[in-house]
């Protein structure tokens, strides 16, 4: 088994609709990483996929969001060492196919407390 990063990148449907409401045209996206230790990528992105269903069911929790105004995306990161994620790989949890993470961890404030806790600004 090898690791595999597993990139996961969602739209947070009132995020979008206070961009619109002020003008702007940006694609307001959010996005998270995990490592799955995997045989193949395709396994490792299939169970991407149902983590990122998992994750997406417990941040939007009490919310009637289609799956699909969430415009949720996962991938295969070819090269995380060279990668726009390089700077925080260290923060992603990794597991093997079949568990899943613990949620709170993945969070923005699990983010931002470790980029506080490493001296990221």
């Amino acid at each position: 088994m090898s690791p595999f990063l597993v990139a996961i990148s969602w739209c947070d449907p009132e995020e979008v609709a206070a961009y619109k409401r002020v003008g702007l045209d940006d694609d307001p996206r959010c996005s998270t990483g995990i490592f799955i230790d995997a045989d193949t990528g395709d396994e490792a992105l299939s169970w991407g996929n149902a983590v990122a269903t998992k994750y997406m069911n417990d941040v939007f929790q009490g919310t009637n969001y289609v799956p699909e105004a969430l415009e949720v995306f996962c991938w295969v990161e070819a090269k995380p060492e060279t990668s726009s994620w390089q700077h925080c790989l260290p923060f992603f949890q990794r597991v093997p196919v079949g568990q899943y993470p613990d949620f709170q961890k993945m969070t923005t404030e699990a983010y931002c407390q470790w980029c506080k806790e490493m001296g990221i600004s």
